[in-house]
Order: C-alpha cells, then structure tokens, then sequence
C-alpha cells in the first residue's frame, strides 16, 4: 500500500491571527520535524491569501517550505487562485486562474507544480482538456457525495476526448474524524487512535489529505492538549509516505460531473447550477459577474478589455458561493471585496464609454429587463418587480450600500431577493408588500436618469406611482399613492432598505431619539456614518416627517475561528402616516445622499 499525505487550508481572509495561529500549531511542528529527519514526503496545498501572508509576515516558513521542496519532500499543489468554482468561470479565465497560482507556487518555492487540488468543487469531465493546458498531470478531489451511489477510493486514469488526467480520489474515512474532531465531536486522543487504526487497515494505494483548518478549530474548541501538527508527525513516523504524483494510476475510471466535497452536502445538488436556478440572491450576483466579463468581448477597446479583465480576476466567487464552514460568504470583508472588483470593473465602462456594462439587464430572469441608472458617483439597478433596487453602487469607495444578500435562512435554496426601496402599506390592519408585485415601467427621459414605475391592480384599494430620479449628489424617490377604494383610507406607508455597511450607526443633530430603547427615531433628515474603513456618511431626508426603525442582522454560524457572529447589516424601515380620502392622492418624496469624509 502506497500512502500520500497531504495537508490543505482553505481560508482566505481570516484576521492574520488565524494564519499566524495555523502557522504555530501545525506548519511549526510539521517543517521542522521533515526538516530535521530526512526522507518523509507530504502534499501541501494553500490558499493565496496564505502564501502571501507567509511571504510578507513570516518569511522563515517560506524558505522552510521552499528547502523542503528543492529537496523533494514537499509537494505544492496548485489550484484555483481565487478558490472559484471554475464551472462559474468564462472558459478563458479557468485557465489563468489555475496558472496564476502555478507561477506563483513556483516563484515562491522554486517548483513547478503539476498536481491540482480541488475541494468543493464542481467538477465537469472538459476540465481534462483545461487542466493539459494548464500544464497539470494530477487531481487530488473531495468526491464525497451525500446519497451517491458512486463510490471513489483508489486512484484511476480518466481519459476525455483523448487527453487524461490521474485522479486521487481523497480519503473519506480520514476526512470525516478530522471533521468530527472540528467540530468537537471527539477529542484527539481519539482522532489520532482512530486515524492511525483506519491507515493500519488499508490495503489499497490512497491520499489522506488534513484539513488545517478543522485541526486549528478542534484544538481551540478542546483547549487543551498536543499540537495538531503532531497527528501528523505520528503519521510520517508510523507509515512510509510518498508524494501523490507517485502513486501509479492505470486503472480506468471516470468521474462524472457534479458537486463534490463537504460543501455540496447541505443541499445535495448534483450541480452548482441547479443552485443558481432554485436562488435568486446568488443567481443575481452570478449575472453580475457575467455581465461584466462577457461584456467586454464585443469591445474593440483593448485598454477597456485589458482593465476590466483585471478588475474581476481576484473576485472571490468561490468563497462567496461556496457553503463551507471554513468559506462562510457571511463575512464582511469576503463581501466587499467581491463588490469592490465588481464595481471597479463597471467603473471602468463608465470611464471609456461614458455608460454602464448594459442599460437594461434581465439580471432575474423575470422577463422584463432591470434599468440600469447612473452618474459619476452613483449606478443603481432598479427592478420591475417590486420597482426597488437589488443594488446600489457608491463607485467613489466601491461599495455596494445596499445590499441584497438573504439575511437570515440564507440555506434555503429557492430564497428570493430583498430590494430595497420596496413597499408596504398597512390600512386598517391588513398589510400590502409590493416586494414581489410586478410594475409597468417608463424611461422619462434618453439618459435613464429619471424612470417611472406604476403599479395598478383592480385587486388593491390603492393605485402606487414610483418615480426614481438620479442627480449629481442625490437619488430621489417620489411615491404618489391614490385611493382606489370606496371609503377613506387610513394607516401607513413604508420604504424599506437593507444597509450593507453594518458598522454604521446614527449620528448628527438632525434626528430627534423619541423612543431610544425600542430603536424608533421620528425626523425628517437622518445620517448614518460608517468608520470600519472609510468614514461615510449617508443622509436621508424628506420633506415630512417619518418614523425609522432598524433591525440589526445578525446570525452565528460555526467557523475554523469558532463560533462566530456575522453582522449581516441592517433593515431599515422609513413609515410615514397614510390617509387618503377617496380618488384622493398622497405623495411621498425620500432624498439619499452620500458622501465620503475621508482626509487626503
């Protein structure tokens, strides 16, 4: 039986400290054991963000690692530099992708990999093609599958339109106890006798990859005990190991498309796609990705192609899609960066061609395509349905202020949007939401910087009229309502807004805290300020006043860092008082403005 070890980390962006942490109780230990007793041999695969945190902050491991791997006992894997699911990808970003971290492997270490690691991702049988290109020999995959009746133990040579590949199917067995330890299910004194015992009873050639990651999170969730890099210094010291691309791999075999790994199991998809499909929040942010990288193939401006190509290159689709605990698309900073290549890239439109990637965009498949407003320092996307908006841009800072992500229950699959700027009218204690009404729309003017929306129902006992206007340093909305009943109506009329910026809070002299304790603030002019990264302000305003309330989002969720609580945002609810005597209409105007106070 041959054995090749491997360790994995999947995190990519972490507070250093995890880093530095993962650094200190498994690569210590592991490197300099290797270091110091000669012939061990052990797969390595890191995130970018990983390498590049060991070059700038700890370059005694980066030439540790290096050593070993001139000497031939360690083997770097490569992969996707982004961790993107590639199936997402344009086909001719796939390759880069896999290069980029190939070169960078070898600048670091002074090796070529030609082994790819692949976790939680969706595989296609193309990819055979794709990786020859890349110059990659071997693939190490989770094929976990919940419910499958497909089972993959020993390596065996795919072939796929006459190119082939090796594929080392992962060990289960071995992967689950390290799950289980993770997440506190078992200490590791168990784990290691149980890993140790289920190496001792194999008969076949297999690859027995660790995630670091579970390994740091159950030492922490245990508190005490040896290091985790210990359970690996047990295994080189107990079995011969050697490097994947020696294991031979001539048996026949195919792996068929689907969605392998830890992450597919929460839904039990067969394909990514089938997600994109069912939900409409990660299918919208899908479209924007597409939207701006397919868009530049009909330019002929080389500088335009070159600029956006680049913009969206580190975009972070694989942990933004993917549902692992290590890769929670709750974290903020995982999400911003997402939006901030996004909207670079449509900065970059705006700059050679004077207008966004499209102007009308079917980004949810309703049938009726989204506008497109904007200016030099705002681009809104306003739907038809629900005649609110899935996103709004400040491209001064790249940020996505509003943002249309599910706030909580993010795992259902067929979850819709939460726009803001939509609807709810409350008149005599039966409420309306025009979150899923479909508007008739009218473009006012060529520039689409003033659009119309109406919603008229024989059903409703009211007739709503939206009106979006975009200025130079505001965004204006005017809302007439009618009375369409046979009796005076009475009650309330609210917009709804979900904020991105979580950190931000209430501040300056124009609101007046009537009810502090229940969150009610009742103005006419509110700010909100941000200083997590930047200091903004945004200001609302109108001209009568409203009654705001907020809900701060939030959720728990277990990561490689423990248990954690993601500050999802806020919902914000602006509710003026509604009464209409009959054919009567009442108006509305709400005013945003934003601006940034950071100091050159």
């Amino acid at each position: 039986m041959k054995l090749a070890l491997g360790l994995f980390t999947l995190l990519q962006t972490p507070p250093a400290s995890l880093f530095d942490k993962t650094l200190a109780l498994v690569y210590e230990p592991v490197l300099s054991f290797m270091y110091n007793n000669p012939g061990h041999r052990l797969s390595l695969y890191q995130s970018s963000n990983m390498m590049k945190h060991i070059q700038r902050e700890r370059p005694e491991y980066r030439s540790l690692v290096s050593t070993l791997c001139k000497r031939g006992e360690i083997d770097p894997l490569t992969g996707s530099w982004s961790q993107s699911i590639l199936s997402l990808l344009p086909p001719k970003d796939r390759v880069s992708q896999i290069e980029r971290l190939t070169s960078s492997i070898r600048h670091e270490y002074g090796v070529l990999p030609t082994t790819a690691f692949f976790y939680g991702q969706v595989w296609q049988p193309l990819y055979i093609s794709l990786l020859k290109n890349a110059g990659i020999d071997n693939v190490v995959i989770s094929t976990y599958r919940e419910g499958s009746d497909t089972s993959f133990s020993e390596p065996f040579l795919m072939s796929e339109l006459g190119r082939k590949e090796k594929i080392y199917p992962m060990d289960d067995t071995v992967s689950l106890l390290v799950e289980a330890y993770g997440k506190g299910e078992i200490k590791y004194q168990e784990l290691k006798e149980k890993v140790l015992a289920s190496l001792r009873q194999g008969s076949h050639d297999r690859a027995v990859f660790l995630n670091i990651d579970q390994l740091v999170l159950g030492r922490e969730r245990e508190g005490v005990g040896e290091k985790p890099g210990n359970l690996v210094i047990d295994i080189l010291s107990s079995f011969p190991t050697t490097l994947v691309s020696d294991i031979p791999a001539q048996t026949p075999g195919y792996l068929p498309q689907g969605w392998y790994g830890r992450d597919g199991v929460k839904y039990s998809f067969s394909t990514f796609n089938e997600l994109l499909v069912r939900n409409e929040n990660y299918r919208y942010l899908y479209n924007r990705y597409i939207t701006l990288a397919e868009g530049t193939q009909s330019r002929t401006n080389r500088l335009l192609k070159k600029d956006v190509s680049t913009a969206l290159f580190n975009v972070a689709t694989g942990p933004l899609f993917i549902h692992d605990v290590q890769l929670s698309p709750m974290r903020y900073r995982t999400r911003r960066s997402f939006w901030e290549s996004i909207i670079g890239a449509e900065s970059f439109f705006m700059e050679y061609t004077e207008a966004p990637a499209y102007r009308e965009w079917d980004w949810e498949d309703i049938q009726r395509p989204d506008i497109v407003m904007s200016n030099k320092s705002y681009l809104s996307v306003i739907s038809p349905k629900g005649a609110s908006s899935p996103e709004f841009d400040y491209l001064p800072e790249l940020i996505n202020i509003f943002d249309s992500r599910l706030p909580l229950d993010r795992n259902i699959p067929d979850a819709p949007l939460n726009k803001s700027f939509s609807d709810i009218i409350e008149i005599e204690g039966k409420e309306w939401s025009t979150q899923d009404e479909m508007f008739l729309y009218e473009p006012l003017d060529k520039k689409r910087s003033e659009i119309e929306f109406q919603l008229d129902n024989i059903s409703l006992p009211f007739m709503l009229s939206k009106r979006y206007k975009m200025r130079a340093s505001t965004f204006i909305l005017d809302v007439l309502l009618t009375n369409n009943s046979q009796k005076k109506l009475e009650g309330n009329y609210s917009l709804v807004v979900y904020l991105s910026m979580d950190d931000a809070s209430l501040s300056g002299p124009e609101q007046r805290m009537d009810m502090v304790t229940k969150g009610v603030v009742k103005a006419k002019t509110v700010k909100y300020s941000s200083k997590m990264e930047e200091d903004l302000q945004m200001i609302f305003s109108s001209t009568s006043t409203f009654t705001l309330t907020e809900e701060i989002l939030k959720t728990r969720e277990v990561t490689a860092l423990g248990e954690e609580e993601f500050a999802l945002g806020r919902k914000i609810v602006f509710t003026f008082p509604l009464e209409a005597e009959v054919d009567e209409s009442v108006t509305y105007r709400l005013v945003m403005r934003i601006q940034g106070q950071k100091k050159e």
